[in-house]
């Protein structure tokens, strides 16, 4: 079960980073063929670029942490010695204080990893993910508007216009 799991979070990152690619070269090519074309179709090329770079080294970013996160299974480790030293001081006390099983158990406490950095690594993994999941549906959904260019266009004309007579209602004052 662990081994199809983790092929299909292999084959999802793979799609991700093959998708997050072929945006960026996507975007690369459209910034190229507007390099004759209206300043406003430029910038908007530009901008559809840097989104696109913005995607990959999201996706980059993504695939570290994920992998990064594996490493949570040390603190599964941690939690069964945890659980043995506890079994062995049970022994200990249901034997009485065996002066052997007291120094395994001392040598076992020295062996347990610290608890607390890991649950701060996984608290930080946690968040940096959210960040990053956030930061890439906030990037697909520009890509998205700037998909449909009339509705795009509209809504940047308007914005000029906007401005435009601001500054001319500004100077007329």
């Amino acid at each position: 079960m662990k081994a199809r799991q983790q092929a299909l979070e292999t084959a999802a990152n793979d799609r991700r980073r093959a998708n997050a690619e072929a945006a960026r070269e996507q975007a690369k090519e459209a910034e190229t063929a507007a390099q004759d074309k209206a300043p406003i179709i430029q910038q908007m090329a530009r901008d559809n670029c840097a989104l696109g770079e913005d995607t990959a080294l999201l996706t980059a970013r993504l695939h570290k942490v994920e992998a990064e996160a594996k490493t949570t299974e040390a603190e599964a480790e941690a939690k069964g010695i945890e659980e043995d030293f506890r079994g062995a001081r049970e022994r200990r006390e249901v034997v009485g204080s065996n002066r052997a099983l007291g120094q395994v158990l001392t040598d076992k406490r020295k062996d347990l990893p610290d608890l607390r950095r890991y649950r701060k690594t996984i608290a930080e993994r946690e968040e940096e993910i959210a960040d990053t999941t956030l930061a890439e549906i906030r990037r697909r959904d520009e890509r998205r508007a700037l998909r449909d260019l009339d509705t795009y266009m509209d809504k940047a004309l308007d914005g000029s216009r906007r401005a435009i007579s601001r500054r001319c209602w500004r100077s007329c004052s």
